[in-house]
Order: structure tokens, then C-alpha cells, then sequence
């Protein structure tokens, strides 16, 4: 009898995992081995027990083939492709996990070396190639059909189609996959950082079509006088899924691609899966037909098909290039730590036991299965203790029936309370029965979505299924339902094959929180399972020896006060632009060269050499105006410029400059120029004709006399909007907390003691009209790591001061390489947005553990109070130098967020 395993999390989440529980039969124990997880899986034995293990033989023959060419820097690979994969695998903050980014270079590298993957796997038989990712429930996998979807579009050649199609299995799933499109409010692309900010608005061009597998079933074309009824053609069929437009090549993207498999390779009967299977690829199959399908990639946590012959025969995809397996998932902290009773034991497989199957049958809720609920509604209760004060939405248990009459069964046991449970279990307005049958007993269109919308809110706060605790169901949690607060699940049916158990067990799998532990690790979050009968689930044994007890639920962060939102501008990079102005010598000058009297103004004259006109082409009247003759001049000179390739902005400069840039400056020469040196002793008339006649002169000797004052470098910042402290409930960990009174957000979390202090500081001063935690709102700053990588990383504090400075405030121990690099970036950052001029006045600064807290930051504001703004009223003219001053007379103003001083002093608003 395997011992339960004290500790299951022993890998960190972000680096390739370097160790796992491997299980030996001999002594049927787990044992910690060092090294990679081969790819495999264990089926299931007939009673239910541990069955041979079966490798993955595709995977573990393409890892080295990726490991080679991860380590020779992506060679073969496009400029683009590579500015991906570094961006996706360098940075600090909102990083992506081992998991996702192994998933996405097998995929770019099983695309760009079709000639060796091909040789490895065994596609499906269609016309258009395959590949599936197998990865576990919870560990991102619509953020990497994200990053697939990024890396096609962003790319351009033969090989790439901006044109995908995403197909999913039902309608919750389609929903949820809404944020692979660009332009949704909560897409992948924005919340994960996928792109960097000079690519981004390249995604713009993606045709990205998001459909339920059910819309691939070819429709009977109408009736015509000309034709009779018959089934829709291939091209009528593909406009009616993509529409008109677009490219003859398609990336498809199958959710849950397991689903989709060909009914003619296998011997499965006529069952409800067969058809669907048949339906989902035979509609891709027309697609291919009217337009060429270069690439499917099926995406899946169980990619089996189920043939139905036995609890034991399982056939494995065999065009796998990619797995995260649960057991993966579970080592690396990515997903619940199970805990399960041991096998063999009595709740293991509670539908096996003969009386419970029979007295099912009956009508009748057999002794063990009150048992179990009593057990598993004690340990619920343990939970929701906890979660008291902590959340307001309560801990969720479900159960998975065998039939509909079993769920009827188990409702009606819950509203006579058989088992004892505790009243919130029991209760009308906690307890959702959901089936097929429940929901065609509803007779209105209105009352069914309401029960579709409280099984898809469950654990939100706010909505429809906020409270609900307790759920039955037959199959309509088995995929595509993700709510974060499952702790318990019943398996009342049977289960027949791994792919069921692991769909069942998948549905309380995902996690709430993803911070590191002091020791890089996660910290486990748990879910308790009876009757799911997983062979080889690792777990911790629920109520044995070294299981843990129930731990306290991760915080929720959600908005609370409005009045405090803090916005801030999106800075994705930051470029250091220099500056050449152009000037001239003044000293040099003969103030009176030019003050001579010009002929009439209405003679023909032409251009001077040396003081002569030698060519009449132009009539002179008093219509010409100065500008327009300073404007010729202008062009006189730089032509000059070209022709004599003294251009500052050519190839020989080191500096880049801008033609144009340069073109203002001369314009500004040229004006200073007729201005102190050209006399005048007629009207306006005279002077430009006085101009015109000498303009050749002129510009001839302010380009000899033109000169490069010393480049300016200022950085300039790339801004993609702005983003703000109003963000979706979110859940962490960290333990240290507090609920401030001038935050938009109902609590602080720190990391450490020093910023509770910062914190309770900052909430005291009445100089502080608002601040945030900003790391917990995705507040980032772009820096070059002393790796010469680039990065982002999140300050600890934005602070709005009453004297109309936003401040950057850092809390550190002490200071170190990273720190020191991350410091100048922020200066950077902030020179940046104060030159910007639309995101008000910022400052930043840096508070160390051993400094006084109070005094620092008294010394800090003053510091921002005495920043020079030069404000001037856009009425009176009144000029404030100071911030401090500035907010005193003119005020501030706050528009969504971002903190400015008002353009209008407070008396000119009076008026």
C-alpha cells in the first residue's frame, strides 16, 4: 500500500523541472528521483489499480532535438521569431511559466523542422498535418495559443497566415477563449505581455475566428428551381465559418482536441463521442478543401481516444509533440495539491463497491456514501472556518453522478440533509443541481441561462453564483468549467477510464494564487477527492499522518475606494534620442554689411554674386511678405547643405539626426539673422525687397558660417495607454497585509516587514492624498538586467503628494547590482514621462531598511514640493516656479487617474 507523500510541491514553476516522485511497483512506494520526468502515462488496471506504464515515445525523442536547438540560440529561426522567445523567457515580473514556454518552442520548432518531427510522430491520417501539446489543466494553455497566435501573425512569409481558427467543444469554452482576440478588454496578448510594444500593433492584422465545433456540421443548402436539396459545398460551407475574406492558407487551433479524432481509425461504436468526433474533423476537412490548412495544433490536457472497450484500452494520440503532464504540474506547485484516501480504501472507488452500484440502482443512498459526505461535508467545514473574514465567497464541493436519476438521488439526500452536513451545504439557495435533464426541465429560454449563468459565476463575487457551495452534476463539469474555489469532489459514478478521472479531477485543479514561497516555490493550495478512483495520482493522503490541515485562503484584492484610483502611463520602452542643433558664430558677424538702401520695389532682380545682379527673373511688389522670403532663404541654405554633403544627418554622422530638425534650426538662424544684422531705413516693403535682393548673399554666408553645438540626449518614452489600480478581483498569498484607508484597493499584501511600515508611513501623512501597493496592480518598469537582458520589473509604491507629484517609491533592504540597474531605469523612466508633459510631474526615490521611516519620508515630499514646474495661468499670466507653489495657487486636477497641476490659477477660475 503506497505511504502517503508529506510533500508534493519540490519543483519551481519557472525553471525546467530537476526532480520527481517516481513510483517503483517493487515496493510499492514513491521514491525522489533526480532529473527530467520522462513523458508517459499510467493506465488503469481492471480493479482499479496501478496498470502498466506507457511512454510517450514522440516527446522524449523531440526534447533533445529542442534542447539542441534552444542551446544553438533558435538557429534557422526568423529575426521575429527570436524577438519572441527572448521577450517571452527575459523578465522578472508577470513571467511565464516552464510549462508555457517549452509548449511554444516545441510547437515554432516542430513548424520550422517539420522534416525531423514528421519522421517521429504518426499524424491522423487527414490531409493536413497535426500536432497536439498535451498539457495539464491549469498550467496556461490558452495563454500559449496566445503566444502561437502571436508568433504566426507577427511573422510574414509563405510559412505564416494572419487567418486562424480556433475551434472549441461548447459554448462555456468558446467564451472563455474570446480573449485571444486583440481587441478584448481582457485579452492574452495585453494581461501576459506577449508582444513587445514595437510588434504589437502588427497583431492588428490577425483574422482570428473563434467558433464551437458544433458550427463544423455541414448545412443542407436551400432549394432552387434549378437544384435540388443537398448538402452545402465545401466553399459555401468555409464562408459560412471564416467568411469571405482573407488568405487561402489557415492555422487552425483545436480546444480540448481530444474531442476531435477519426472515427473510421478506430472501432468505437456509434456512441455520442464518435459522432461528434466525426463531425468536428470532417467540417475541417471541408475547410481544407476550399483553403489549405497548413498546420492543426491540438490542444489538450487528456489527448486520448475513447474506444469504449474496456476500463483499461486507452488509445494515446500519436502526433503528441509536447507534454506538461499533471504529475508535472502537481511537482511544480501549477495546479491543487490532491489529497486522496488511500487506494484500496473503502472511499477510493466508492461506485466499485457492490452494495453501492446496487443500492444506487434502487433508489436508495447506500451507508458509505453517507459516510463519505459526512466526511468530506466535516473537512468542508474545516475550510470554510478558515475562509471566514478572508473571502466572501465560500469553498466549493461537487459532485460527479453516474446518471441523472443518481444525481436526483443525491439532491434529494442533500434537501432532507441525510448525511448530517452543515446547514450552508443543504440550503435551497447553496445547492445546484446541473445535468442535461435539469436543464430541458426548464421551460423558458430566460430561466435556462440563468442556471447556465450561476454554474459559470460559481465563486465570483457579485454575480449570479456567488454563493453557491454545493454542486451536482452528471457530466457537465467533466471540462471547460474552471472555477477557482473547488476544495472537495465526490466521484459517484464509474469510472472507467484515466481520461474521465483526470477530466473530473481537473475541475478543482486550478489555483488562486502564483506567489513564490521564501523558498521559490509555491505555496500548496489543496483540494480533497473521494471516490475518483486516479491510478497513480500523486497526492497527500487526506487525513493521514503528514497531511496538512486545511490553510487559509489567498487574500482578494479588488477595488474598493474610487476616490483613491491611481493611473500611469504604459510605458512598453524607453529610447534615448539625441539632439544636434545647428548655430552660427554672432561674433563673427559685420553688424552693418547689409545696411545699405535696395533699389525700388518694383524692378525685375534676380540673384547677387558678389554684390551684382546678374540675372532679372523675379518682379517685386508689395505683396511679398517676409516670411516667405525667410522661407526661401531657408531652402537656399539647405540645399547648400545637400550639395556639399555637409548635411548633419548623413552617413558620416554618429548621431542620426533628423533633416527636419535641422530645418527648424536654420529657420530660427535665418530669423535672428535679418533680425539683428539686416537694417531697415524703408517700410516693410523695402525690407523685403532689401531681402530679396540680397537673399543669395545672405544664405551664403550663414552657411559658411554654420556650426554644430554639442548633442543633447534626452529619452524619449513609447507609451501604450495607461493602466490603473482598477483591476479584476485577484487573489494572493503573501501574508503580510492590511487594509489601508487611502487606497483604491481594499488591502495591501507586502513581501516583506519593511513595506508594511512604508505603507502604515504613507497612510499616516496628510501630505499623501492617495497611494497604491502598484506591484499588485501590474504597475512595470522596463530595465537593462546587469546580464545585458532586457526586463521589466514592478516598483513597490505610486504615490499621489498634495502637491501634484505622482512619486515612484522603492522599499529596500539594501541595495545591489539589480537594484542599482533598476534605479536608473526608473530615473529614466520618470525624465521620459515629465518630458512627455500629458502624464503630470513624477519623481522616485529609493527608501532603505535602515533609515527612519517617518523622516525619510518627510524628507522625500519635501523634495517633491520643491521640484521646479514653472507653471504660468493661461489667463492672467501669473508664474509659480515650485510644485509647492503650483498646487497652491493653481490646484489640482485628477482625470482618470493621473494627478496634474490645473492650467488656470484658482482666481482666474473664480471668474
Amino acid at each position: 500500500m503506497v505511504k502517503s507523500i508529506k510533500k508534493l510541491i519540490i519543483c519551481n514553476p519557472y525553471t525546467k523541472p530537476d526532480r520527481y516522485y517516481r513510483y517503483d511497483s517493487k515496493d510499492d512506494q514513491y521514491h525522489m528521483t533526480m532529473g527530467r520526468r520522462p513523458s508517459g502515462y499510467q493506465s488503469m488496471s481492471k480493479d482499479g489499480r496501478y496498470g502498466m506504464y506507457r511512454e510517450i515515445i514522440s516527446v522524449n525523442k523531440i526534447r533533445p532535438y529542442v534542447d539542441e536547438w534552444r542551446n544553438d540560440n533558435y538557429r534557422g529561426s526568423t529575426k521575429t521569431t527570436k524577438m519572441l522567445l527572448d521577450h517571452w523567457k527575459s523578465r522578472d515580473d508577470t513571467r511565464l511559466f516552464f510549462c508555457q514556454i517549452e509548449a511554444i518552442e516545441n510547437i515554432i520548432y516542430a513548424s520550422e523542422h517539420p522534416h525531423i518531427v514528421d519522421k517521429i510522430i504518426r499524424n491522423d491520417g487527414g490531409p493536413f498535418p497535426r500536432y497536439c501539446t498535451k498539457m495539464a489543466t491549469g498550467t496556461g494553455k490558452t495563454v500559449v495559443m496566445g503566444m502561437l497566435i502571436a508568433w504566426q501573425v507577427l511573422n510574414s512569409g509563405k510559412d505564416y497566415t494572419k487567418d486562424i481558427l480556433v475551434v472549441a467543444p461548447n459554448l462555456t469554452v468558446r467564451d472563455r477563449l474570446q480573449a485571444l482576440q486583440p481587441s478584448d478588454l481582457n485579452n492574452v496578448y495585453d494581461e501576459f505581455d506577449l508582444i513587445p510594444a514595437a510588434l504589437r500593433d502588427r497583431l492588428g492584422g490577425a483574422r482570428i475566428t473563434i467558433t464551437n465545433f458544433h458550427q463544423l456540421k455541414p448545412k443542407t443548402s436551400k432549394p432552387s428551381s434549378v437544384a435540388k436539396l443537398g448538402t452545402q459545398g465545401s466553399g459555401s460551407f468555409t464562408r459560412s465559418i471564416l467568411g469571405r475574406t482573407g488568405s487561402s492558407k489557415i492555422l487552425v487551433i483545436n480546444d480540448e482536441g481530444h474531442h476531435a479524432w477519426r472515427p473510421e481509425k478506430y472501432k468505437s461504436g456509434n456512441s455520442k463521442e464518435t459522432k461528434d468526433a466525426g463531425m468536428w474533423t470532417s467540417g475541417l476537412d471541408k475547410i481544407h478543401e476550399a483553403r489549405t490548412i497548413m498546420r492543426c495544433h491540438d490542444f489538450s490536457a487528456t489527448p486520448f481516444v475513447p474506444t469504449g472497450k474496456s476500463s483499461t484500452d486507452e488509445t494515446m494520440f500519436t502526433w503528441i509533440i509536447s507534454d506538461f503532464s499533471l504529475w508535472d504540474a502537481i511537482e511544480s506547485g501549477l495546479v491543487k495539491t490532491p489529497q486522496t484516501p488511500i487506494q484500496g480504501s473503502l472511499f477510493y472507488h466508492l461506485y466499485q463497491q457492490e452494495d453501492v452500484s446496487a443500492s444506487l440502482k434502487k433508489g436508495l443512498v447506500p451507508k458509505p456514501v453517507l459516510e463519505a459526505y459526512t466526511l468530506l461535508g466535516s473537512d468542508w467545514l474545516g475550510v470554510n472556518k478558515t475562509w471566514l473574514g478572508h473571502r466572501s465567497t465560500p469553498p466549493v464541493m461537487i459532485t460527479v453522478c453516474n446518471s441523472t436519476k443518481h444525481a436526483k438521488l443525491i439532491v434529494r439526500m442533500f434537501e432532507k440533509n441525510q448525511c448530517l452536513l452543515n446547514v450552508d451545504l443543504v440550503k435551497s439557495e447553496s445547492l445546484l443541481h446541473i445535468d442535461s435533464e435539469a436543464i430541458k426541465a426548464i421551460s423558458s429560454d430566460e430561466g435556462k441561462k440563468a442556471i447556465r449563468d450561476k454554474v459559470s459565476t460559481v465563486g465570483k463575487p457579485g454575480k449570479p453564483g456567488e454563493h453557491i457551495c454545493n454542486i451536482v452534476s452528471v457530466d457537465m463539469l467533466t471540462e471547460g468549467w474552471d472555477a477557482k474555489t473547488v476544495t472537495h469532489i465526490m466521484g459517484l459514478r464509474a469510472f472507467k477510464s484515466q481520461l474521465l478521472c483526470e477530466q473530473v479531477v481537473g475541475r478543482g485543479l486550478r489555483r488562486t494564487s502564483y506567489d513564490l514561497n521564501s523558498n521559490g516555490l509555491f505555496d500548496p493550495e489543496y483540494v480533497c477527492i473521494l471516490g475518483v478512483p486516479f491510478a497513480g495520482l500523486l497526492s497527500e493522503a487526506a487525513g493521514q499522518e503528514g497531511s496538512a490541515p486545511p490553510a487559509p485562503p489567498p487574500a482578494e484584492i479588488y477595488p474598493d475606494k474610487p476616490e483613491h484610483i491611481i493611473a500611469w502611463p504604459n510605458v512598453v520602452g524607453i529610447r534615448d534620442t539625441v539632439t544636434v542643433h545647428m548655430d552660427i558664430d554672432w561674433d563673427e558677424i559685420v553688424p552693418s554689411q547689409f545696411d545699405i538702401t535696395p533699389p525700388p520695389p518694383h524692378i525685375r532682380v534676380g540673384p547677387v554674386v558678389d554684390g551684382w545682379v546678374v540675372k532679372a527673373d523675379t518682379e517685386l511688389s508689395h505683396q511679398h511678405r517676409r516670411q516667405s522670403v525667410m522661407y526661401g532663404i531657408l531652402q537656399d541654405v539647405m540645399r547648400n547643405l545637400n550639395q556639399l554633403d555637409k548635411m548633419p544627418w548623413s552617413e558620416h554622422s554618429p548621431y542620426n539626426e533628423s533633416p527636419n530638425q535641422v530645418a527648424v534650426d536654420v529657420l530660427g538662424i535665418v530669423r535672428m539673422y535679418v533680425q539683428k544684422y539686416v537694417k531697415a531705413r524703408l517700410d516693410e516693403v523695402g525690407l523685403v525687397s532689401m531681402l530679396s535682393t540680397y537673399r543669395d548673399a545672405i544664405a551664403r554666408d550663414i552657411f559658411s558660417r554654420l556650426i554644430r553645438r554639442d548633442p543633447t540626449s534626452s529619452p524619449k518614452a513609447d507609451i501604450d495607454g495607461t493602466g490603473s489600480t482598477n483591476i479584476p478581483r485577484r487573489f494572493t498569498t503573501k501574508k503580510r497585509r492590511f487594509a489601508p484607508k487611502k487606497t483604491h484597493l481594499n488591502i495591501m499584501t507586502a513581501d516583506s516587514d519593511l513595506e508594511i511600515k512604508v505603507g502604515v508611513a504613507l497612510d499616516a501623512d496628510n501630505r499623501v492624498k492617495s497611494w497604491a501597493k502598484s506591484d499588485m496592480a501590474g504597475f512595470s518598469v522596463p530595465y537593462i538586467h546587469p546580464d545585458g537582458t532586457e526586463r521589466i520589473y514592478k516598483p513597490d509604491f505610486v504615490v499621489h503628494l498634495d502637491s501634484g507629484v505622482s512619486l515612484v517609491l522603492e522599499a529596500k533592504g539594501k541595495e545591489d547590482d539589480v537594484d542599482r540597474a533598476k534605479n536608473k531605469a526608473l530615473k529614466k523612466w520618470v525624465k521620459a514621462v515629465n518630458s512627455n508633459g500629458m502624464y503630470g510631474i513624477w519623481h522616485s526615490r529609493v527608501i532603505y531598511g535602515n533609515e527612519s521611516i517617518p523622516a525619510k519620508l518627510d524628507s522625500i515630499i519635501g523634495e517633491a514640493e520643491s521640484i521646479r514646474c514653472d507653471q504660468t495661468c493661461q489667463v492672467c499670466g501669473v508664474k509659480t516656479p515650485t510644485t509647492r507653489e503650483s498646487a497652491d495657487i493653481f490646484g489640482l486636477e485628477k482625470r482618470q487617474g493621473i494627478l496634474r497641476i490645473c492650467d488656470i490659477c484658482k482666481k482666474c477660475m473664480k471668474r
